[in-house]
């Protein structure tokens, strides 16, 4: 949603942006695991392709999650 909002017209900026901070906030409150010290992942519940995936903490969820959390945060590129 926040790469969208980079591209769309100025009129529809808010909607995708508003969005993404929306859904970022969802996982936040609903699956982050900052009360739950003994767990390896910042996420729970995460589900990959096919069948041997399913409600577990996937790494790349939880890179995704931090990518999004530092861009809505004014992140704009990787140094390297």
């Amino acid at each position: 949603m926040l790469e969208l909002a980079a591209i769309v017209p100025v009129g529809e900026k808010s909607f995708y942006a508003n969005a993404a901070e929306r859904i970022l906030r969802s996982l936040t409150e609903n699956y982050a695991t900052w009360e739950q010290p003994e767990h390896e992942a910042i996420l729970l519940h995460g589900t990959g392709s096919g069948t041997s995936f399913i409600d577990v903490s996937l790494m790349y969820g939880d890179y995704y999650y931090i990518e999004a959390v530092t861009k809505l945060n004014g992140w704009k590129h990787r140094i390297f």
